[in-house]
């Protein structure tokens, strides 16, 4: 009895696979179009929203021509500050740090409640000393490069 149980649920395996497979086949087979219509509703991007690029390498790029108050409340789904800026721009002596570079900006979205996304650079194409000046001065070994 266990033998012809074994068997047709061997049987009933391979059935299911071969009308999956062809079903398969089948839905492949059609074109499926989807026109998504205009709601007027903002489209968001969920758990990080738009990302507003305060800095882009440059202290003087993007967002530090924005007024002083301005956490960018008029675009909607606008969540997240990015400040990307060369470590020797936050270092430039060593053990000096110019956190106002930082602090400033970030506080109006902190103050927002949004949040505030960093990334700090060592290389650089149009910045000489990206990594800066007196860690190479220290003996630190670097690799130069012609960009392109």
């Amino acid at each position: 009895m266990k033998t012809t149980w074994k068997k047709y649920f061997g049987s009933l395996v391979f059935l299911g696979l071969f009308l999956g497979v062809a079903q398969a086949q089948n839905i492949q087979a059609q074109n499926i179009v989807v026109q998504p219509q205009d709601t007027g509703a903002v489209l968001l991007n969920p758990q990080m929203g738009w990302t507003m690029h305060f800095y882009s390498n440059v202290p003087r790029n993007y967002g530090s021509d924005l007024e002083p108050s301005d956490s960018l409340e008029w675009f909607e789904g606008c969540t997240t500050v990015y400040l990307r800026i060369p470590w020797a721009y936050l270092e430039p002596e060593e053990g000096k740090f110019n956190w106002a570079l930082l602090d400033t900006p970030a506080q109006r979205w902190i103050a927002a409640g949004k949040k505030v996304a960093f990334r700090f650079t060592t290389s650089e194409s149009w910045l000489e000393y990206a990594t800066p000046k007196w860690v190479f001065d220290a003996g630190a070994k670097g690799l130069r490069y012609t960009f392109g």
